[in-house]
């Protein structure tokens, strides 16, 4: 995975996601990124949608251990 993703947070916040989705099936995670910013990880829907308002996006999506975006 090294090398694939440019920002260290972002490939923490992914690895971060895979763990916890594979600990916690049928629950979805995301992973959020913005430029200058440090990328982060969530599963609630609602701070999801608080920090899209905030300029971050949705980089991947993680279910089962699965990347689903």
């Amino acid at each position: 995975m090294k090398g694939v993703l440019k920002k260290k947070s972002l490939e923490q916040a992914l690895s971060s996601a895979l763990l916890a989705s594979q600990e916690h099936r049928d629950v979805t995670y995301y992973v959020l990124d913005k430029p200058g910013r440090r990328a982060v990880c969530h599963a609630s829907e609602l701070r999801v949608w608080n920090r899209i308002s905030e300029g971050y996006s949705v980089a991947y999506k993680v279910r089962n251990g699965l990347l689903i975006k």
